[in-house]
């Protein structure tokens, strides 16, 4: 499909383009692709990892900014092909995370089972597994995107425009 402007040159009511606005992609940010959500975030960076009793990466690429939080156990494999269970709340693996700081982003994809794998150009793979009691992760996006992984595997969406 062709994809939907986000940031329409010709907001409803206006007769011609508004000086100052400013497109920066007709990209759609969020796609439907069957079993899973694409978010457009390659060559996006990771620019602020963020610890408490969760891990907190941010992405950036020109304006628009993308917030994954994650409350759960995940998987981190790292470019030498070691995989890592970390624990948010544990100090002892944070350091896997903590190096993918600068990393650019391949892909995001929030499964629709609840599931989120996130890919960096280096080799690294950040694997978020749905909890059954909790909300493991949450990604909140521009336009008001939100992704948020239910308790017991489901997918919750919202976002003005999806594709």
């Amino acid at each position: 499909s062709a994809g939907t402007c986000v940031g329409d040159p010709y907001p409803s009511g206006l007769p011609r383009a508004v000086a100052g606005v400013a497109i920066v992609s007709c990209e759609p940010t969020l796609v439907d692709a069957g079993d899973r959500w694409q978010l457009r975030v390659r060559d996006a960076v990771i620019d602020q990892c963020c610890f408490g009793y969760a891990v907190v990466l941010q992405l950036s690429e020109g304006a628009a900014v993308w917030e994954i939080r994650i409350e759960q156990p995940f998987a981190a494999t790292t470019f030498d092909g070691a995989e890592h269970l970390v624990v948010p709340e544990e100090d002892s693996r944070l350091q896997i995370v903590l190096s993918m700081l600068r990393s650019t982003v391949e892909s995001a994809e929030a499964i629709k089972d609840g599931h989120f794998v996130l890919r960096c150009s280096g080799g690294d793979i950040l694997q978020i597994p749905p909890d059954e009691g909790f909300e493991a992760w949450t990604v909140v996006g521009p336009g008001g995107i939100r992704l948020v992984s239910l308790p017991g595997g489901e997918l919750g969406v919202w976002a003005s425009r999806p594709e």
